[in-house]
């Protein structure tokens, strides 16, 4: 399977097993109720599309780093305040949507080109 859709589905978790799909390019969980995101996350290390906006997440997992073919991510309309280092290592990165959460300090280092370096 390439492609995983579960957008819009009342979700309030995500399966772990669903990270044990190696094959996986793109992942779209948006507009559900996820407070978190499981750590075996960074299994996904085919995925260049990940999708989780529209959620109440408030912490991005420090395994997304691992997610190095990732060129696509939209964390936009959660609860987050901050982005973890470990996303340094997403160097495939081109689009990060990141808009409608709790930030302050680390949109400034986004902006600026030193949160990536």
């Amino acid at each position: 399977m390439k492609e995983l859709l579960l957008a819009d589905n009342v979700l309030t978790r995500l399966q772990p097993e669903v990270c044990m799909l190696k094959l996986l390019r793109k992942l779209d969980i948006s507009d559900n109720y996820l407070i978190s995101l499981p750590q075996q996350l960074g299994r996904l290390v085919a995925l260049e599309e990940l999708i989780i906006s529209k959620n109440e997440i408030s912490v991005l997992p420090a395994e997304i780093g691992a997610l190095t073919n990732l060129t696509i991510l939209d964390a936009s309309h959660n609860r987050l305040s901050s982005l973890p280092r470990e996303m340094a290592n997403l160097r495939k990165l081109v689009k990060l949507f990141i808009d409608n959460n709790s930030f302050s300090d680390t949109i400034s280092e986004v902006a600026d080109g030193t949160f990536f370096s």
